[in-house]
C-alpha cells in the first residue's frame, strides 16, 4: 500500500490505477468525475481499480492506493462516496491499517485466481509477459489488470 498526503488542493486529470484508490479530505471535499456520469462529491471517495476518472480536492487530503488482493473484488461501476464519520475513522487509523478498515467496508478478498498462481509460479523461468498470458488464456493487458501488485 502507498499513502501520501498534500496540504493543499489538487486537480488530477483523467487517469486509472490498477489498485483501489481512497481519497480522504482533511478539509473540504473530494470530487470525482467518472466520465458519462454525474460527479461524485463527498468528504472521501473509494475508486475501484481500472476506473478512468479525474479527481479534484478542495483542501488538504490523504490518498491511499491499496492492492487489489487486500480487499474484496466488488463490481463497483463508479466511485463510492464516503460520509464524514467513515472518513474521520479512516484518517484516525495508522496508514498500515487502512486496508483492514477497507476490508470492513468492502469485505475480505477471494482466493487468488488460479491463472495468477500459475503465472507467479512460472515467473522465475519465463521472462515474457506475453508468453505467460498465452499460457493461461489471457491477453497481456488483462493479465496486468488481474495482477495483485
Amino acid at each position: 500500500m502507498t499513502v501520501f498526503a498534500e496540504d493543499r488542493p489538487a486537480t488530477v486529470t483523467a487517469h486509472a490505477h490498477p489498485v483501489w484508490k481512497v481519497v480522504l479530505s482533511t478539509r473540504g471535499h473530494v470530487e470525482v468525475h467518472h466520465f458519462g456520469h454525474a460527479p461524485v462529491r463527498a468528504p472521501g471517495v473509494v475508486i475501484p481499480p481500472q476506473l478512468l476518472h479525474a479527481c479534484i480536492t478542495t483542501g488538504s487530503y490523504v490518498a491511499a492506493f491499496v492492492e487489489v488482493s487486500r480487499v474484496a473484488a466488488h463490481r463497483m461501476s463508479g466511485p463510492w462516496p464516503l460520509e464524514a464519520p467513515v472518513v474521520h475513522r479512516l484518517l484516525a487509523v495508522a496508514a498500515e491499517e487502512i486496508p483492514e478498515e477497507l476490508v470492513g467496508l468492502l469485505g475480505k478478498p477471494s482466493a487468488l485466481d488460479p491463472r495468477l498462481t500459475h503465472v507467479l509460479d512460472r515467473l522465475a523461468t519465463t521472462e515474457r509477459l506475453d508468453d505467460l498470458a498465452a499460457e493461461v488464456g489471457l491477453s497481456p493487458s488483462r493479465l496486468r489488470a488481474l495482477t495483485p501488485c
